[in-house]
This record gives C-alpha cells, sequence and structure tokens, in this order.
C-alpha cells in the first residue's frame, strides 16, 4: 500500500474565515487529517473547520472551538443493502462497522471560520 500527503496551508481573510482546497484530486481511501497550529501566527482559540470533498460532499472532520494540533482518521458507518447499519455483536455489546472514507478523483474542501484576521495554519491529508 502506498500514502500520499497532500499539505494545504490556510491563511484567513479580515473576517476569520478562509476556504482551500487540495492542489490536485485524491482517488483513493482518506487515512487520516491532520491540523498542524502555525508556531508563530496561528488561528484563533477556538477556530471552526469543516472538511469535505469536493464533489460528492463527504464529510470527514468538522470541529468546533479547536485550540490545539490535532488530528483524526476519518471514517463512517456502513450499512447493509437496505440501508441498516451493521453491527458487529460481542456477547451482549454491540458495535457499529466503520470503513474509511473514499475519495473519487475529488479535492478536499477546508472551510475555516472564527480564526482571527490573517491568521496560519496547515492542513496534511494522507491518503492511501
Amino acid at each position: 500500500m502506498y500514502v500520499k500527503k497532500h499539505v494545504v496551508a490556510v491563511k484567513t481573510n479580515a473576517s476569520g474565515s478562509a476556504t482551500a482546497y487540495t492542489a490536485e484530486p485524491l482517488n483513493g481511501r482518506i487515512l487520516k487529517i491532520i491540523y498542524t497550529k502555525h508556531p508563530t501566527n496561528p488561528f484563533d482559540a477556538g477556530v471552526d473547520f469543516t472538511i469535505t470533498t469536493e464533489d460528492t460532499k463527504q464529510n470527514l472532520w468538522i470541529a468546533n472551538d479547536v485550540n490545539a494540533s490535532k488530528s483524526v482518521c476519518p471514517a463512517e458507518k456502513v450499512q447493509d443493502t437496505s440501508g441498516a447499519d451493521i453491527v458487529y455483536t460481542i456477547g451482549e455489546v454491540n458495535f457499529n462497522v466503520y470503513a474509511h472514507i473514499n475519495a473519487a478523483f475529488e479535492r478536499v474542501k477546508i472551510v475555516v471560520s472564527n480564526g482571527g484576521n490573517a491568521k496560519d495554519g496547515t492542513f496534511t491529508i494522507l491518503e492511501g
């Protein structure tokens, strides 16, 4: 398996907002998204962001009131052919089944709000 790294530097406008995209489309599983707080000019405390695939608008990461660098491994519940969530049971405990989210020749869209005027942050998307 290969892993490809997409790095997106984001700078907010005067209203504290920004919209940015990966430079090229992704075509595969989205393994991880890493937000790195800028060392000298970071987004304001409490920044919000919404990260989706551009065309199919799949939710990859929605975060509010972020104050530090962090990362997620986006996944979604898996359904059977009737649309019901697939559940795995061990004893009397039920667990939802999750799978990676896939992009099909589409960019990742990053929307930032409440970030402060002319502030910076970096998002790294690992595709594999």
